[in-house]
Protein backbone atom coordinates (compact mmCIF):
# COMPACT_ATOMS: atom_id res chain seq x y z
CA UNK A 1 0.00 0.00 0.00
CA UNK A 2 1.46 3.41 -1.08
CA UNK A 3 -0.65 6.89 0.53
CA UNK A 4 0.76 9.99 -0.19
CA UNK A 5 0.21 13.25 1.70
CA UNK A 6 -3.06 15.34 0.81
CA UNK A 7 -3.05 17.32 3.66
CA UNK A 8 -0.84 21.28 3.22
CA UNK A 9 0.48 20.36 6.56
CA UNK A 10 1.53 17.23 5.91
CA UNK A 11 2.57 17.99 2.49
CA UNK A 12 4.60 20.55 4.02
CA UNK A 13 6.06 18.24 6.99
CA UNK A 14 7.37 16.05 3.73
CA UNK A 15 9.60 18.64 2.81
CA UNK A 16 11.73 18.53 5.91
CA UNK A 17 14.50 16.43 6.35
CA UNK A 18 13.13 13.08 8.18
CA UNK A 19 13.41 13.61 11.85
CA UNK A 20 14.93 10.10 13.74
CA UNK A 21 12.10 7.93 12.51
CA UNK A 22 9.01 9.35 12.99
CA UNK A 23 5.62 8.38 12.77
CA UNK A 24 2.49 9.76 12.06
CA UNK A 25 0.20 8.31 14.12
CA UNK A 26 -3.69 7.86 15.28
CA UNK A 27 -6.55 9.82 13.63
CA UNK A 28 -4.65 10.85 11.04
CA UNK A 29 -3.92 7.37 9.77
CA UNK A 30 -7.10 6.47 9.97
CA UNK A 31 -8.90 9.23 8.22
CA UNK A 32 -6.18 9.60 5.55
CA UNK A 33 -7.03 5.73 4.85
CA UNK A 34 -10.79 6.64 5.02
CA UNK A 35 -10.61 9.50 2.71
CA UNK A 36 -11.42 12.02 5.03
CA UNK A 37 -10.69 15.34 5.98
CA UNK A 38 -7.61 15.77 8.17
CA UNK A 39 -7.91 17.58 11.51
CA UNK A 40 -5.00 16.56 14.13
CA UNK A 41 -2.01 15.73 13.27
CA UNK A 42 0.16 13.51 15.95
CA UNK A 43 3.51 12.72 15.33
CA UNK A 44 5.45 10.16 17.19
CA UNK A 45 9.33 10.31 17.48
CA UNK A 46 11.79 7.85 19.54
CA UNK A 47 13.47 10.27 20.94
CA UNK A 48 13.35 14.01 21.83
CA UNK A 49 9.87 15.20 21.26
CA UNK A 50 11.17 19.06 21.92
CA UNK A 51 13.87 19.51 19.11
CA UNK A 52 11.27 17.74 16.82
CA UNK A 53 8.89 20.43 17.61
CA UNK A 54 11.10 23.10 17.54
CA UNK A 55 12.46 22.08 13.74
CA UNK A 56 8.83 21.76 12.70
CA UNK A 57 7.49 25.17 14.35
CA UNK A 58 11.08 26.93 12.67
CA UNK A 59 9.90 25.56 9.28
CA UNK A 60 6.50 26.02 9.03
CA UNK A 61 6.26 28.69 10.64
CA UNK A 62 4.40 28.67 14.38
CA UNK A 63 4.99 28.38 18.24
CA UNK A 64 6.13 24.95 20.25
CA UNK A 65 4.94 24.66 23.72
CA UNK A 66 5.15 21.85 26.15
CA UNK A 67 1.40 20.17 26.51
CA UNK A 68 3.22 17.36 29.03
CA UNK A 69 6.54 17.62 30.28
CA UNK A 70 6.36 14.01 32.13
CA UNK A 71 5.77 12.48 28.93
CA UNK A 72 7.43 14.67 26.64
CA UNK A 73 4.47 15.89 24.27
CA UNK A 74 4.74 19.07 22.73
CA UNK A 75 2.71 21.54 20.07
CA UNK A 76 3.31 23.54 17.38
CA UNK A 77 0.46 26.11 16.78
CA UNK A 78 0.66 27.17 13.67
CA UNK A 79 0.46 30.93 12.49
CA UNK A 80 -1.81 30.10 9.74
CA UNK A 81 -3.99 27.18 11.97
CA UNK A 82 -4.19 24.38 12.46
CA UNK A 83 -1.32 22.75 14.93
CA UNK A 84 0.95 19.44 14.78
CA UNK A 85 1.43 17.22 18.03
CA UNK A 86 4.47 15.61 18.48
CA UNK A 87 5.23 13.41 21.13
CA UNK A 88 7.73 10.35 22.22
CA UNK A 89 6.89 6.57 21.34
CA UNK A 90 5.75 5.28 24.89
CA UNK A 91 7.48 2.21 25.73
CA UNK A 92 10.16 3.00 23.20
CA UNK A 93 8.96 1.39 20.39
CA UNK A 94 6.16 1.76 17.76
CA UNK A 95 3.78 -1.59 18.74
CA UNK A 96 4.27 -0.65 22.04
CA UNK A 97 3.00 3.03 21.64
CA UNK A 98 -0.05 1.96 19.48
CA UNK A 99 -0.39 -1.05 21.75
CA UNK A 100 -0.89 1.35 24.20
CA UNK A 101 -3.99 3.74 22.20
CA UNK A 102 -7.62 3.11 22.58
CA UNK A 103 -9.21 2.04 19.76
CA UNK A 104 -7.71 -0.77 16.91
CA UNK A 105 -8.99 2.52 14.03
CA UNK A 106 -6.86 4.65 15.98
CA UNK A 107 -4.14 2.28 16.48
CA UNK A 108 -2.47 2.52 13.48
CA UNK A 109 0.93 4.61 11.70
CA UNK A 110 2.56 5.61 8.73
CA UNK A 111 6.57 5.41 8.84
CA UNK A 112 7.73 8.81 7.25
CA UNK A 113 10.09 7.54 4.59
CA UNK A 114 12.11 9.64 1.99
CA UNK A 115 12.65 12.66 3.34
CA UNK A 116 8.59 12.70 4.37
CA UNK A 117 7.75 12.93 0.67
CA UNK A 118 5.52 10.15 0.49
CA UNK A 119 3.95 7.61 3.41
CA UNK A 120 4.28 4.33 2.71
CA UNK A 121 3.28 1.06 4.57
CA UNK A 122 0.76 1.01 6.71
CA UNK A 123 1.42 -0.26 10.52
CA UNK A 124 -1.88 -2.16 11.48
CA UNK A 125 -0.57 -5.05 14.47
CA UNK A 126 -4.65 -4.80 16.07
CA UNK A 127 -6.64 -5.16 12.97
CA UNK A 128 -7.17 -1.07 12.31
CA UNK A 129 -7.78 -1.88 8.20
CA UNK A 130 -10.10 -4.65 8.92
CA UNK A 131 -12.18 -2.72 11.50
CA UNK A 132 -12.46 0.48 9.02
CA UNK A 133 -13.99 -2.19 6.25
CA UNK A 134 -16.42 -3.25 9.02
CA UNK A 135 -17.49 -0.18 10.63
CA UNK A 136 -16.86 -0.95 13.66
CA UNK A 137 -15.24 0.95 16.64
CA UNK A 138 -13.61 -1.41 18.59
CA UNK A 139 -11.52 -1.16 22.15
CA UNK A 140 -8.03 -2.26 21.81
CA UNK A 141 -8.94 -4.38 24.96
CA UNK A 142 -10.64 -3.38 29.05
CA UNK A 143 -7.83 -1.95 30.19
CA UNK A 144 -7.98 1.62 27.51
CA UNK A 145 -11.08 2.79 29.64
CA UNK A 146 -9.26 1.39 33.27
CA UNK A 147 -6.47 3.23 31.84
CA UNK A 148 -8.38 6.43 30.68
CA UNK A 149 -12.63 6.72 31.49
CA UNK A 150 -13.02 8.74 28.98
CA UNK A 151 -12.29 6.95 26.52
CA UNK A 152 -15.79 5.34 26.85
CA UNK A 153 -17.45 8.56 25.77
CA UNK A 154 -15.07 8.82 22.51
CA UNK A 155 -16.14 5.54 21.50
CA UNK A 156 -19.73 7.30 20.83
CA UNK A 157 -18.26 10.43 19.88
CA UNK A 158 -16.35 8.08 16.85
CA UNK A 159 -19.32 5.88 15.80
CA UNK A 160 -21.03 8.82 15.56
CA UNK A 161 -19.15 11.01 13.41
CA UNK A 162 -17.89 8.15 11.09
CA UNK A 163 -21.29 6.46 10.87
CA UNK A 164 -19.59 3.49 12.56
CA UNK A 165 -21.09 0.52 15.12
CA UNK A 166 -19.39 0.28 18.59
CA UNK A 167 -18.14 -3.13 18.51
CA UNK A 168 -20.36 -5.60 20.89
CA UNK A 169 -17.65 -6.51 23.36
CA UNK A 170 -16.48 -2.73 23.74
CA UNK A 171 -20.14 -1.96 24.27
CA UNK A 172 -20.60 -4.59 26.73
CA UNK A 173 -17.51 -3.32 28.52
CA UNK A 174 -19.00 0.03 28.53
CA UNK A 175 -22.00 -0.68 30.17
CA UNK A 176 -19.82 -2.58 33.39
CA UNK A 177 -17.17 -0.24 33.38
CA UNK A 178 -19.77 3.19 32.70
CA UNK A 179 -19.23 4.36 36.31
CA UNK A 180 -15.57 4.76 35.87
CA UNK A 181 -16.10 8.02 34.07
CA UNK A 182 -17.34 9.91 37.42
CA UNK A 183 -13.64 9.58 37.51
CA UNK A 184 -13.10 12.44 35.20
CA UNK A 185 -12.36 15.77 35.27
CA UNK A 186 -15.74 17.79 34.59
CA UNK A 187 -13.85 20.11 31.99
CA UNK A 188 -12.70 16.81 30.26
CA UNK A 189 -16.06 15.77 29.82
CA UNK A 190 -17.69 18.92 28.84
CA UNK A 191 -15.05 19.26 26.09
CA UNK A 192 -16.17 15.67 24.94
CA UNK A 193 -19.53 16.22 24.76
CA UNK A 194 -19.05 19.45 22.82
CA UNK A 195 -17.57 17.97 20.31
CA UNK A 196 -20.74 15.14 19.77
CA UNK A 197 -23.08 18.15 20.08
CA UNK A 198 -21.37 19.77 16.57
CA UNK A 199 -21.60 16.65 15.14
CA UNK A 200 -24.53 15.71 12.70
CA UNK A 201 -27.85 13.46 14.30
CA UNK A 202 -26.21 14.47 18.15
CA UNK A 203 -29.51 12.92 19.45
CA UNK A 204 -27.90 9.33 17.94
CA UNK A 205 -24.69 9.63 20.26
CA UNK A 206 -26.77 10.80 22.88
CA UNK A 207 -29.74 8.11 22.93
CA UNK A 208 -26.64 5.44 22.50
CA UNK A 209 -24.88 6.39 26.15
CA UNK A 210 -28.66 6.30 27.82
CA UNK A 211 -29.09 2.68 26.31
CA UNK A 212 -25.68 2.16 27.21
CA UNK A 213 -26.21 3.33 30.66
CA UNK A 214 -23.04 6.17 30.89
CA UNK A 215 -25.13 9.09 30.06
CA UNK A 216 -26.61 9.09 33.50
CA UNK A 217 -22.92 8.84 35.26
CA UNK A 218 -22.15 12.13 33.10
CA UNK A 219 -25.69 14.06 33.34
CA UNK A 220 -26.96 12.19 36.79
CA UNK A 221 -30.38 14.80 36.26
CA UNK A 222 -30.97 12.55 33.31
CA UNK A 223 -31.26 9.16 36.00
CA UNK A 224 -35.06 9.95 37.01
CA UNK A 225 -36.24 11.00 33.43
CA UNK A 226 -36.39 7.69 31.73
CA UNK A 227 -39.27 6.07 32.05
CA UNK A 228 -40.79 8.62 34.34
CA UNK A 229 -44.70 8.96 32.56
CA UNK A 230 -45.83 12.31 31.16
CA UNK A 231 -49.58 11.70 30.04
CA UNK A 232 -51.33 13.39 27.79
CA UNK A 233 -50.68 14.58 25.18
CA UNK A 234 -47.19 12.62 25.50
CA UNK A 235 -45.70 9.54 23.56
CA UNK A 236 -42.52 9.26 25.19
CA UNK A 237 -41.27 9.29 28.93
CA UNK A 238 -39.62 12.13 29.92
CA UNK A 239 -36.19 10.97 28.57
CA UNK A 240 -37.55 9.56 25.58
CA UNK A 241 -39.06 13.16 24.37
CA UNK A 242 -36.08 14.99 25.86
CA UNK A 243 -34.34 13.16 22.73
CA UNK A 244 -36.60 13.52 20.52
CA UNK A 245 -36.96 17.33 20.95
CA UNK A 246 -32.97 17.25 20.67
CA UNK A 247 -33.73 15.56 17.07
CA UNK A 248 -36.19 18.18 16.31
CA UNK A 249 -34.29 21.03 17.51
CA UNK A 250 -31.41 19.65 15.14
CA UNK A 251 -34.21 19.47 11.94
CA UNK A 252 -35.77 23.31 12.56
CA UNK A 253 -31.98 24.61 12.78
CA UNK A 254 -31.15 22.86 9.25
CA UNK A 255 -33.91 25.08 7.87
CA UNK A 256 -34.55 28.02 9.43
CA UNK A 257 -36.04 29.69 6.44
CA UNK A 258 -39.33 27.20 6.88
CA UNK A 259 -39.62 28.00 10.42
CA UNK A 260 -38.35 31.55 10.63
CA UNK A 261 -39.67 32.73 7.20
CA UNK A 262 -37.57 36.65 5.99
CA UNK A 263 -35.75 35.84 8.96
CA UNK A 264 -34.35 32.69 8.54
CA UNK A 265 -31.12 34.08 7.63
CA UNK A 266 -30.57 36.22 10.66
CA UNK A 267 -31.70 32.90 13.23
CA UNK A 268 -29.19 30.96 10.97
CA UNK A 269 -26.24 33.64 11.75
CA UNK A 270 -26.76 33.13 15.03
CA UNK A 271 -26.59 29.53 15.54
CA UNK A 272 -23.35 30.05 13.53
CA UNK A 273 -22.13 32.06 16.56
CA UNK A 274 -19.10 30.56 18.67
CA UNK A 275 -20.24 30.15 22.73
CA UNK A 276 -17.85 28.23 23.97
CA UNK A 277 -14.34 27.51 22.50
CA UNK A 278 -15.35 25.52 19.25
CA UNK A 279 -19.26 25.01 20.66
CA UNK A 280 -21.39 26.96 18.28
CA UNK A 281 -25.41 28.05 19.25
CA UNK A 282 -26.42 25.59 17.15
CA UNK A 283 -24.49 22.61 19.28
CA UNK A 284 -25.57 24.16 22.48
CA UNK A 285 -29.35 24.64 22.01
CA UNK A 286 -29.30 20.75 21.22
CA UNK A 287 -27.69 20.17 24.55
CA UNK A 288 -30.35 22.76 25.97
CA UNK A 289 -33.56 20.78 24.31
CA UNK A 290 -31.72 17.97 25.55
CA UNK A 291 -32.53 19.48 29.16
CA UNK A 292 -35.05 21.65 28.67
CA UNK A 293 -37.66 19.43 30.72
CA UNK A 294 -35.02 19.04 33.46
CA UNK A 295 -37.21 20.20 36.30
CA UNK A 296 -40.02 17.70 35.45
CA UNK A 297 -38.72 14.92 38.01
CA UNK A 298 -38.58 17.28 40.82
CA UNK A 299 -41.95 18.57 40.38
CA UNK A 300 -44.27 15.77 39.23
CA UNK A 301 -47.06 15.11 41.13
CA UNK A 302 -51.22 13.53 40.58
CA UNK A 303 -54.22 16.25 40.46
CA UNK A 304 -57.46 13.81 40.26
CA UNK A 305 -55.84 11.23 38.41
CA UNK A 306 -53.07 13.59 36.18
CA UNK A 307 -49.87 13.96 35.57
CA UNK A 308 -48.81 17.26 36.54
CA UNK A 309 -45.55 19.28 36.90
CA UNK A 310 -46.07 22.62 37.87
CA UNK A 311 -42.89 24.75 38.21
CA UNK A 312 -40.72 22.51 36.16
CA UNK A 313 -39.82 25.49 34.01
CA UNK A 314 -38.82 27.64 37.14
CA UNK A 315 -36.44 24.36 38.84
CA UNK A 316 -34.84 23.36 35.39
CA UNK A 317 -33.66 26.57 35.10
CA UNK A 318 -32.07 25.87 38.39
CA UNK A 319 -30.95 22.83 37.60
CA UNK A 320 -29.44 23.75 34.54
CA UNK A 321 -27.19 26.20 35.88
CA UNK A 322 -26.25 24.13 38.10
CA UNK A 323 -25.06 21.80 35.08
CA UNK A 324 -23.49 24.61 33.54
CA UNK A 325 -21.41 24.91 36.76
CA UNK A 326 -20.17 21.51 36.84
CA UNK A 327 -19.51 20.96 33.58
CA UNK A 328 -17.52 24.41 33.80
CA UNK A 329 -19.18 25.69 30.77
CA UNK A 330 -18.68 29.56 30.10
CA UNK A 331 -21.45 32.12 31.50
CA UNK A 332 -22.73 32.64 28.22
CA UNK A 333 -23.53 28.53 27.94
CA UNK A 334 -24.41 28.40 31.20
CA UNK A 335 -27.05 31.81 30.97
CA UNK A 336 -28.25 29.87 27.85
CA UNK A 337 -29.38 26.76 29.45
CA UNK A 338 -30.85 28.33 32.30
CA UNK A 339 -33.15 30.84 30.54
CA UNK A 340 -34.62 28.68 27.71
CA UNK A 341 -35.58 26.07 30.73
CA UNK A 342 -37.18 28.90 32.36
CA UNK A 343 -39.12 30.32 29.24
CA UNK A 344 -39.80 27.18 27.32
CA UNK A 345 -43.01 27.09 27.91
CA UNK A 346 -44.05 30.69 26.42
CA UNK A 347 -44.98 30.07 22.83
CA UNK A 348 -47.55 27.40 24.19
CA UNK A 349 -49.01 29.55 26.08
CA UNK A 350 -49.14 31.84 23.74
CA UNK A 351 -50.61 29.72 21.34
CA UNK A 352 -53.23 28.92 23.71
CA UNK A 353 -54.22 32.29 24.83
CA UNK A 354 -53.03 34.64 22.34
CA UNK A 355 -50.07 36.41 20.61
CA UNK A 356 -50.38 39.84 22.47
CA UNK A 357 -47.97 42.67 21.80
CA UNK A 358 -47.55 42.65 25.43
CA UNK A 359 -46.90 38.82 26.24
CA UNK A 360 -44.74 39.18 23.24
CA UNK A 361 -42.80 42.39 24.12
CA UNK A 362 -42.10 40.41 27.37
CA UNK A 363 -41.00 37.16 26.06
CA UNK A 364 -38.37 38.97 23.97
CA UNK A 365 -37.18 40.92 27.14
CA UNK A 366 -36.28 37.84 29.18
CA UNK A 367 -34.85 36.06 26.73
CA UNK A 368 -32.83 39.04 25.22
CA UNK A 369 -30.17 37.61 22.60
CA UNK A 370 -31.03 34.62 23.08
CA UNK A 371 -34.55 34.59 22.22
CA UNK A 372 -33.63 32.40 18.63
CA UNK A 373 -32.20 29.71 20.81
CA UNK A 374 -35.93 29.62 22.84
CA UNK A 375 -38.01 29.67 19.46
CA UNK A 376 -35.47 26.10 18.23
CA UNK A 377 -36.66 24.30 20.99
CA UNK A 378 -40.48 25.59 21.84
CA UNK A 379 -40.64 24.43 17.93
CA UNK A 380 -39.11 21.29 19.32
CA UNK A 381 -40.67 20.66 22.32
CA UNK A 382 -44.04 20.77 20.43
CA UNK A 383 -42.71 18.48 17.35
CA UNK A 384 -41.64 15.57 19.70
CA UNK A 385 -44.97 16.10 21.61
CA UNK A 386 -47.03 15.71 18.86
CA UNK A 387 -45.77 12.50 17.31
CA UNK A 388 -48.77 10.99 19.68
CA UNK A 389 -51.63 9.95 17.61
CA UNK A 390 -54.82 12.17 17.75
CA UNK A 391 -52.51 14.97 20.03
CA UNK A 392 -53.73 18.05 20.16
CA UNK A 393 -52.31 20.44 18.20
CA UNK A 394 -51.41 24.01 19.19
CA UNK A 395 -49.99 26.73 16.53
CA UNK A 396 -46.71 27.65 17.98
CA UNK A 397 -45.06 27.52 14.59
CA UNK A 398 -47.59 30.82 14.44
CA UNK A 399 -46.15 31.92 17.74
CA UNK A 400 -42.33 31.41 16.31
CA UNK A 401 -43.14 32.92 13.14
CA UNK A 402 -44.92 36.02 14.43
CA UNK A 403 -42.29 36.71 18.03
CA UNK A 404 -39.32 36.57 15.46
CA UNK A 405 -41.12 38.96 13.41
CA UNK A 406 -41.16 41.21 15.74
CA UNK A 407 -38.05 40.55 18.05
CA UNK A 408 -36.30 41.39 14.44
CA UNK A 409 -38.18 44.30 13.57
CA UNK A 410 -39.33 46.57 15.92
CA UNK A 411 -37.87 45.26 19.43
CA UNK A 412 -34.24 44.84 17.94
CA UNK A 413 -34.94 48.88 16.85
CA UNK A 414 -36.09 49.50 19.96
CA UNK A 415 -33.45 48.76 21.60
CA UNK A 416 -30.97 50.58 19.13
CA UNK A 417 -33.09 53.82 19.02
CA UNK A 418 -34.93 53.96 22.78
CA UNK A 419 -37.81 56.75 23.43
CA UNK A 420 -35.67 57.95 26.72
CA UNK A 421 -32.19 56.85 27.91
CA UNK A 422 -30.52 57.67 31.35
CA UNK A 423 -29.54 60.65 30.58
CA UNK A 424 -32.84 62.07 29.62
CA UNK A 425 -33.70 60.88 33.30
CA UNK A 426 -30.72 62.99 35.00
CA UNK A 427 -31.17 66.00 32.43
CA UNK A 428 -34.92 66.21 33.15
CA UNK A 429 -36.11 64.46 36.33
CA UNK A 430 -32.62 65.33 38.43
CA UNK A 431 -32.50 61.41 38.75
CA UNK A 432 -29.45 59.75 40.56
CA UNK A 433 -28.10 57.05 38.80
CA UNK A 434 -29.72 53.68 40.45
CA UNK A 435 -32.01 51.06 40.18
CA UNK A 436 -35.36 53.50 39.38
CA UNK A 437 -33.64 54.01 36.21
CA UNK A 438 -34.02 50.49 34.57
CA UNK A 439 -37.46 50.26 36.40
CA UNK A 440 -37.99 53.13 34.64
CA UNK A 441 -37.06 52.66 31.11
CA UNK A 442 -38.20 49.27 30.86
CA UNK A 443 -41.90 50.10 31.72
CA UNK A 444 -41.50 52.98 29.33
CA UNK A 445 -40.20 49.95 26.53
CA UNK A 446 -43.12 48.32 27.43
CA UNK A 447 -45.83 50.82 27.17
CA UNK A 448 -43.96 51.54 23.89
CA UNK A 449 -44.45 48.21 22.48
CA UNK A 450 -47.80 48.21 23.54
CA UNK A 451 -48.45 51.44 21.58
CA UNK A 452 -49.80 53.54 24.49
CA UNK A 453 -46.45 55.81 24.09
CA UNK A 454 -45.13 56.61 20.59
CA UNK A 455 -43.19 59.76 20.98
CA UNK A 456 -40.59 61.13 23.53
CA UNK A 457 -42.56 63.42 24.90
CA UNK A 458 -45.29 60.96 25.53
CA UNK A 459 -42.49 58.86 27.55
CA UNK A 460 -41.57 62.24 29.25
CA UNK A 461 -45.19 62.55 30.54
CA UNK A 462 -45.12 59.12 31.40
CA UNK A 463 -42.25 59.27 33.80
CA UNK A 464 -43.79 62.33 35.02
CA UNK A 465 -46.73 61.08 35.90
CA UNK A 466 -45.03 58.00 37.59
CA UNK A 467 -42.64 59.99 39.23
CA UNK A 468 -45.88 61.58 41.03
Amino acid sequence: MFITFDHPTLRALSALPPFRGAYLVGGAVRDIIMSREVSDIDIAVPDDAEAACREIAAALGGTAFVLDNERDVWRVALHGGGQVDVSRLKGGSILNDLAARDFTINAMALSFHDKCRSIKDVIDPFGGLKDIRKRLVRALSKNAFFDDPLRMLRAFRLANQLGFKIEDDTLQAIRELSVLIEKTSPERIRDELYIMLETPDSRKAFGAMADAGILEHILPETRQMRALPQGDPHKYDLLGHSLKAMEYAEDVMQDTGEYFGTWGGEVSSYLRERVDGNLTMAGLIKFAALLHDSGKPLTMFRDSGRIRFTGHDLKGAEINEGIGERLKTSSKAKELLSLTARHHMRPLHMSKEGITRHATYRYCRDMGAHLPASLVIALADAFATREKPDSVSTDVEGVVMNVAGYYYGEFLREKEAPLLGGRDLIDEFKLPPGPLFSRLLEDVGEKRAEGIIKTREEALEYVKDKLK
